[in-house]
């Protein structure tokens, strides 16, 4: 018997080969999407493509973008910043795409960019939220727009409401490289001004499977609250060490990235009471989040909580089609300047394309439970601030 998953998988592959729209041509209009579907991000690979296809099917299904068929090219960067940038290289040369959107670690991100400006082609990363848009002299990329929620959009209100809720004093861990350095930075200020303090911060190696070291340094710490940057298979080994060792009674464990719904699997029931902040899940009561569930699970062929890269990834293409029906135009330039101040409704929620290139969208404080992630509080729309956090060089 053929299983959804498995229809869905066979969809995906000729995708891969260049015909993920109807018909796959050269008149098409072609959108590379950079993955990654092995390494240490993998869990992100699929919903990523689940969330472009579903997108291409309904732009296709309405019309395609400008009159034109869209067609999927995806491939694999492996989690490796290199590969992402060979690969973006073959998909903006050889496949020549009129639209690029992908990579997951902002290494990866910031191989690509140079590769973008040269071609100058349009791209959008929707999972990373660091600020990738700016350019060395403070100014925005003409090319390059981001979906992720900025490390300041997602913390600004979410530090406050774990400060008052779990505790003052904090201990941070993270990854050893720029994505969970940045993100702990912001996370200082919105903490010393929520009159909180870091009693000790501690840095390991993407790839750390052994944390228990640190584990023992925490539970003898004074600290309430354990703040984790963790991100993909780390956040797994660092989620079921800290409750092997009971590190969850005395403390609470919180943070961002580190329990992102893409690994969620992973923590076999290790995350369970967990609160967190992030911009999407599939327990959003809407219309339109309740359509795009419904699809997801059709084309996934799992009642898994759904991962939020998949929104994203959905989103960067609906927003592209968005833009370019207001243009009246694919032509790339018109397209980008309609994408410059685009707004819609998506899974997530109203959100807004501002002028630095970077999304004004909701953001959810979020409970894991019963095989999900429940929306505690509504922050409310969170607006970008600019290019203050930016390390494009």
């Amino acid at each position: 018997m053929v299983t959804a998953a498995a229809m869905a998988m066979g969809a995906l592959a000729l995708a891969a080969c260049g015909g993920g729209g109807a018909g796959g041509s050269d008149a098409d209009y072609k959108i590379g999407l950079i993955a990654s579907q092995s390494g240490v991000f993998a869990a992100f690979g699929d919903p990523m493509l689940y969330g472009a296809q579903l997108a291409v099917d309904e732009v296709n299904a309405d019309g395609g973008i400008d009159g034109q068929q869209v067609s999927l090219v995806t491939v694999d960067d492996k989690s490796d910043a290199t590969v992402a940038a060979s690969q973006a290289r073959r998909l903006l040369t050889d496949d020549q795409v009129d639209l690029l959107v992908g990579t997951v670690a902002s290494d990866a991100t910031l191989a690509v960019i140079p590769l973008v400006n040269r071609a100058q082609t349009t791209f959008i990363y929707p999972v990373t939220g660091e600020d990738r848009t700016c350019t060395p002299d403070g100014g925005t990329n003409p090319y390059v727009f981001g979906l992720g929620d900025t490390p300041d959009q997602q913390q600004a209100e979410f530090v406050k409401y774990a400060v008052e809720n779990f505790g003052k004093n904090w201990y941070l861990l993270g990854n050893d490289y720029v994505f969970p350095r940045s993100v702990l930075e912001v996370t200082k200020k919105y903490l010393t001004e929520a009159g909180g303090t870091v009693v000790e911060e501690t840095y390991t190696p993407l790839g750390t499977t052994d944390y228990r070291p640190t584990i023992r340094n925490m539970a003898a710490s004074n600290a309430d609250v354990i703040f984790a940057v963790v991100p993909g298979s780390d956040g797994n080994a660092f989620m079921k060490q800290a409750t092997e060792a009971g590190l969850d009674v005395d403390k609470t464990i919180t943070g961002v990235s580190t329990f992102e719904i893409e690994i969620y699997s992973g923590m076999a029931g290790a995350a369970d009471g967990i609160v967190t902040a992030d911009r999407y899940t599939d327990r959003l009561d809407t219309p339109l989040n309740k359509a795009f569930v419904k699809s997801y699970r059709e084309l996934a062929g799992n009642d898994l909580p759904i991962p939020a890269t998949a929104a994203y990834t959905y989103s960067a293409i609906k927003l592209a089609a968005q833009a370019a029906k207001d243009a009246g135009s694919s032509d790339p330039e018109l397209l980008r300047a309609a994408l410059e101040q685009v707004e819609m409704e998506l899974p997530q929620g109203p959100v807004k394309m501002n002028e630095d290139h970077l999304l004004d969208q909701p953001v959810y404080v979020l409970k894991i439970e019963n095989d999900g992630y429940s929306v505690v509080e509504e922050l409310g729309v969170q607006k970008a601030l600019g290019h203050s956090g930016c390390s494009v060089k």
